[in-house]
């Protein structure tokens, strides 16, 4: 009886663990270059994950403190390459606010399907 209800909690733990987003916590991203006042940014995400992906980053303006003073959603796409250079959207911070810069947190990342994977590559620029 103990065997049999363990093997059942085990396979109901691996398919749930089958099911999560295989691209989960293999992404990272950051900001290198920013203008301020067209709220632009440039950086580089690093995809260790292999597939096309949709990320959703959490860009947070931080002050010459450390400080986190404005934040702001964004979503970004990338194709399988482990790096890419990507264009993100800046939170908006009033002039007068000195910064030290911003920092992107990856807050979802998911894995593109086949037929999206066709669309993806047709849309991004050949190197």
């Amino acid at each position: 009886m103990r065997r049999a209800l363990a093997g059942l909690v085990l396979g109901l733990v691996s398919v749930a663990a089958n099911a999560a987003d295989p691209c989960a916590g293999k992404v990272a991203a950051t900001v290198l270059a920013y203008d301020r006042n067209t709220r632009q940014g440039a950086g580089l995400l690093v995809n260790h994950c292999g597939r096309p992906v949709v990320a959703e980053l959490l860009v947070t303006a931080n002050n010459r403190d450390g400080f986190a003073v404005a934040r702001l959603r964004t979503t970004v796409q990338a194709g399988p390459a482990p790096l890419s250079v990507i264009t993100v959207e800046l939170p908006f911070v009033q002039s007068a606010v000195a910064l030290s810069g911003f920092h992107a947190d990856i807050a979802s990342t998911t894995a593109l399907e086949r037929t999206a994977r066709t669309t993806l590559r047709r849309s991004l620029p050949r190197l």
